[in-house]
């Protein structure tokens, strides 16, 4: 699922090497493709509510720190399907929305931490018109939260 990587490369007739980490085979990593794709995608959820606008949240244990983050809504790209659709899916497992009045990226692709990985983003806003009952796996622990905003 992750692979680890020595990077060697040529730096003004310096020969550097670089650690890394992703997700992605040899032949699909950005630095020898040069091609950037959305690994994973954040969403911005927002719902009306009485004329009131409130974000949504999620609270989740997160192992690799041993405590609870929170955070808005995100997930993994899954192969072969479009950066909105995960967001549309993602949405639908964490939270429960289940109806949207809006989808927009509110940005291209982004890394999240370029010195250690090659792992994008793409974030997306998106207002929630329905709500039911979170998809989640075994495994997660994730609770809902509703923020005014002021």
């Amino acid at each position: 699922f992750l692979n680890y990587y020595k990077l060697e490369y040529e730096h003004e007739g310096q020969k550097i090497f670089w650690t890394m980490a992703s997700r992605n085979k040899p032949e699909n990593l950005v630095c020898v493709t040069g091609k950037d794709k959305a690994d994973t995608v954040c969403m911005i959820p927002k719902v009306i509510v009485d004329g009131k606008e409130y974000l949504v949240l999620t609270k989740e244990f997160r192992q690799p720190i041993g405590d609870y983050v929170y955070s808005f809504p995100a997930g993994v790209v899954d192969e072969g399907e479009e950066p909105e659709v995960s967001c549309l899916r993602e949405m639908n497992e964490e939270i429960g929305a289940e109806e949207f009045e809006s989808v927009a990226p509110l940005t291209g692709i982004c890394y999240n931490s370029e010195g250690m990985t090659d792992e994008s983003v793409v974030v997306y806003e998106v207002v929630v018109t329905k709500f039911g009952k979170a998809n989640l796996q075994d495994h997660e622990d994730i609770k809902t939260i509703f923020k005014k905003v002021k």
